[in-house]
């Protein structure tokens, strides 16, 4: 199932592997005060959302957005790629659950590799604070961008780790 918790904690949780150190590194450059990369993130508009890709293996999306109700946000998974998702701020509600227990209503994959799935009430929350990450691999059914109390801005970067064979 999903790692998640404060970055900073987690360092030794990691996946292993090239590309995942590679990602450990830039999601530090993203926690750094003052980095080029976290005053880039933090110039988003509310409703951007720019992909940036870093090689093969690794891209990043930073975005800056209002929180959801749960009936607004689709069920995702992704079965070539993993997500890291950080909050750099903002806090937001996230859920996960198995795959296995979902059901699969759109596949965009090998294209967008992506799925999405029915409504499902059930599963695990995670409250994700300035950060605060989670890893999801291809098990983990998700469902980020939540609300908590009420809609709330949050910058977000996702780094899309290509999974090995």
């Amino acid at each position: 199932m999903a790692i998640f918790g404060p970055a900073r904690e987690l360092k030794n949780q990691w996946p292993q592997g090239s590309q995942w150190e590679a990602a450990h590194e830039i999601v530090e450059q993203y926690l750094t005060e003052g980095s080029e990369e976290r005053e880039r993130a933090f110039s988003r508009a509310e409703g951007e959302s720019i992909k940036i890709d870093v090689d093969d293996d690794l891209f990043l999306i930073e975005e800056a957005y209002l929180t959801n109700a749960p009936g607004e946000v689709r069920w995702e998974a992704h079965r070539e790629w993993a997500d890291v998702q950080v909050i750099l701020a903002g806090e937001e509600r996230m859920d996960v659950e198995k795959v296995g227990k979902l059901e699969l209503v759109e596949d965009l994959s090998p294209q967008r590799d992506m799925l999405y799935f029915a409504d499902y009430e059930e599963g695990c929350s995670l409250q994700l604070e300035a950060g605060d990450l989670a890893i999801y691999l291809p098990v983990d059914g998700h469902r980020p961008g939540l609300q908590i109390d009420s809609p709330s801005l949050v910058r977000k970067l996702v780094v899309k780790v290509r999974l090995q064979d």
